[in-house]
């Protein structure tokens, strides 16, 4: 379609045939020779990683999973909560509201929609390693885009949510939010939000800079909270109270503190 118009060449240095790529993908030394350019399983995930179809259906999987994450009844109510535990025996007896009803359900939901987005950016990741390369090289997967890095960035926090959930059977550890920052790289390949990247890419390049101003204005609210805690400390402790008697206006009582 003409609104999901991609813009990768134009930013990044990806490459845009299989001939610009690294030689051997995936490559081991001992272990492994890795995946040559012609390796026809090569070939077909650079055409996934090429392919606009591809490009879409990704998006659409990143938009939904951040829609789900965002309104994620676990980040408001952990799961082994009294509140969510009561909610889901009313669900089981019948007697639980609408709303709670609706809790227990969308939870479940969960249990199969993250598992699904996972893979899906799992298959995303390999085969863009597996197209492109992933580390070694200039066009590597990881190298040619910071969203690729902020994919694997995702993909590792899942995987040690999933590790330290097993074993340790924590479930107030949740690293969910951080895929909302993915919606980025799917608002970027549409057309009508192709200037988010070039804002991105500016303020990366200023970072230096910017994080010169925000030294500079932390600075200036340090100083100025000292200075207001020195002149308006005794301030706070005048307060307004109700006499059952007149009070002079001038009137204090040392006493009773004021």
């Amino acid at each position: 379609p003409a609104c999901c118009v991609v813009r990768r060449a134009k930013y990044n240095k990806e490459p845009r045939v299989l001939e610009e790529a690294c030689e051997y993908a995936l490559q081991v030394p001992v272990v492994f020779s890795g995946f040559s350019r012609f390796s026809l399983f090569r070939q077909w995930c650079f055409k996934v990683y090429r392919s606009g179809r591809w490009m879409i259906f990704f998006s659409l999987v990143t938009i939904g999973q951040c829609a789900f994450v965002a309104m994620e009844p676990s980040l408001v109510t952990p799961i082994d909560s009294p509140s969510y535990l009561e909610a889901q025996a009313k669900h089981a007896a019948g007697t639980g509201s609408a709303r709670d009803n609706f809790t227990v359900r969308f939870t479940d939901w969960l249990d199969y929609i993250d598992p699904f987005t996972l893979l899906v950016l799992t298959f995303e990741v390999f085969t863009g390693s597996v197209a492109l390369g992933f580390i070694m090289n200039k066009t590597s997967f990881v190298r040619v885009s910071g969203f690729n890095q902020l994919d694997m960035v995702v993909l590792l926090l899942a995987l040690v949510e999933y590790i330290i959930t097993s074993i340790f059977d924590n479930a107030g550890l949740n690293f969910k939010p951080f895929r909302i920052i993915r919606i980025f790289k799917a608002l970027t390949r549409l057309k009508v939000f192709s200037g988010i990247k070039t804002i991105i890419i500016t303020l990366k390049a200023g970072g230096a800079q910017l994080s010169t101003v925000f030294a500079m204005l932390f600075f200036f609210m340090c100083a100025f909270s000292i200075f207001g805690m020195a002149m308006f400390k005794r301030s706070f402790r005048r307060r307004c109270i109700a006499t059952p008697f007149s009070v002079d206006p001038c009137y204090s009582d040392f006493s009773t503190g004021w």
